[in-house]
């Protein structure tokens, strides 16, 4: 399979033109191919807010329309005629559970099977048109099936309220159909805006997305729950508030915060235990707080008492989960080996302190409702979406990302804070004035998440690596190496 011509298709796409991507499967490249058309036709329409969104939904097309190019596949190898009651029974009961496992062993075999695949991008009356496709007719099952499946999307008010009903392991279009229509709703799309289209041996899933949206919010028992729960987060101690107001003023000494510092042990300790960590790491051992003041500077100071005491309000009132400050360690260091590397120093203390406290939002959600969560996580990893915000959004009505921006704004934390801790999995969101930030830490958060098989590096944005000049073939794993190698050096 050929690999497609990326900057011939961005070149085709205008208000005129269409574009089509064919292919005979789904690969890395054609995925690459598909969220850069996204995000062209999505910006003509000044409309990036919904890029994620957009993107899991055209996947999930693409991937419904692969497998069932794959079963009419295994039906020929199988010498089999799938219009056959009597085959298909037979045949369906052998494939039942097996769909990947049947769609990574046929890639020969779809690559010869004159079978494809079809993404059209076109604009037509100040409508974005989206239409997936395949070059074969249904048979009465599918398309009855898929049918049920819009028809259940479009009458739920909750998702969690059918997702057990619509489980299904045969064909995996079950669960991936009724969550696009969820996602629609969730960015104000009326799911009428989906269609299934047959024509002259072709099916096509055909979006017709309008100039506007009116996002139709998710209100769920456990939202209720969690921004109850959120308000009652107290503030900081009137302790930290007067030390980050002495950071502050240009007129005092680093030694009379070092001492104002040392008056509480508590603080000291966690000073000192934070200077050592991946985000501050030196190259030496901190032992006091005068050495970690002097070592750090005042503005790294002022982000460590912010940390500390983020660490210590939600630790008190949530549950622990140090993997997820372990997380946040490295993504901090991570974000700062970005910004030593591409300049920007000027940033570098804000870019290490929000790769530290990115991650606010997701403490809460676990500790809410910590096998919703998993459920999330474990579906977001079996259909390899982009993150899980998307699931969050459905499921609960709100984001880790979003909750982790409305506790940012409680503590009055600075709007570069907020930003990447609001925006750390949808960089375009972010305004122009803290774009480098949130681009660091998002990429930080990317690369430590495909350690943790949470990701792939083809989900990462390419506006963001051409930010770090990583566009390129194998300059972003090339990179990850080199960072993966210098982390695993300072934390020796």
């Amino acid at each position: 399979m050929s690999k497609p011509n990326l900057n011939s298709l961005l070149e085709q796409l205008d208000l005129t033109k269409k574009v089509e991507l064919r292919f005979s499967r789904l690969d890395e490249d054609v995925m690459m191919a598909l969220n850069a058309l996204a995000v062209k036709a999505l910006s003509m329409r000044d409309s990036l807010f919904i890029l994620n969104s957009m993107i899991t939904i055209i996947r999930e097309l693409v991937e419904n329309a692969q497998k069932a190019n794959a079963k009419r596949v295994f039906f020929r190898k199988h010498a089999k005629n799938i219009h056959e009651a009597h085959d298909y029974a037979e045949v369906m009961r052998e494939y039942e559970g097996k769909i990947r496992e049947m769609v990574k062993n046929l890639k020969e075999d779809l690559d010869q099977s004159g079978l494809i695949v079809s993404v059209i991008f076109r604009f037509e009356n100040g409508n974005l048109i989206i239409e997936v496709g395949n070059n074969i007719e249904l048979i009465e099952d599918e398309k009855k099936r898929i049918l049920t499946r819009m028809e259940m999307g479009e009458k739920s008010a909750h998702f969690l309220d059918i997702y057990g009903k619509i489980q299904d392991s045969s064909e995996g279009g079950g669960v991936g159909l009724v969550l696009i229509l969820f996602m629609l709703k969730n960015i104000g799309v009326a799911p009428s805006a989906l269609r299934l289209v047959t024509d002259e041996g072709y099916t096509w899933m055909q979006l017709r997305l309008p100039e506007t949206f009116k996002p139709a919010e998710i209100t769920t028992e456990i939202k209720r729950r969690i921004l109850n729960d959120v308000k009652g987060i107290p503030t900081f101690p009137e302790t930290i508030e007067r030390l980050i107001a002495m950071c502050d003023d240009e007129n005092l000494s680093i030694e009379s915060i070092a001492d104002e510092i040392e008056k509480d042990p508590a603080i000291t300790a966690d000073v000192v235990r934070l200077s050592n960590s991946a985000g501050f790491i030196s190259g030496k051992r901190i032992y006091n707080v005068a050495d970690a003041v002097k070592t750090v500077g005042l503005k790294n100071v002022r982000a460590l008492l912010l940390v500390c005491s983020a660490r210590k309000i939600m630790d008190t009132r949530y549950k622990k989960f140090e993997e997820i400050w372990e997380h946040c360690n490295k993504v901090s260091a991570y974000s700062r080996y970005l910004a030593h590397e591409y300049h920007l120093l000027s940033k570098f203390e804000n870019i290490a302190i929000a790769g530290l406290l990115h991650d606010l939002g997701m403490i809460v959600l676990l500790s809410t409702d910590i096998d919703l969560v998993k459920s999330i996580a474990s579906l977001t990893r079996d259909k390899k979406l982009i993150n899980s915000t998307i699931l969050e959004e459905v499921y609960i009505g709100i984001s880790h990302s979003a909750l982790g921006g409305i506790i940012a704004r409680k503590w009055n934390f600075p709007d570069y804070l907020i930003e990447a801790i609001q925006h750390h999995h949808s960089p375009h969101d972010a305004s122009k004035e803290f774009r480098d930030i949130v681009y660091a830490v998002y990429l930080a958060n990317m690369l430590v998440g495909i350690e943790e098989k949470k990701y792939e590096y083809y989900f990462i944005e390419n506006e963001v690596l051409k930010r770090f000049k990583l566009d390129g073939d194998g300059k972003i794993q090339k990179y990850h190496e080199s960072i993966m190698e210098t982390f695993r050096d300072e934390s020796k």
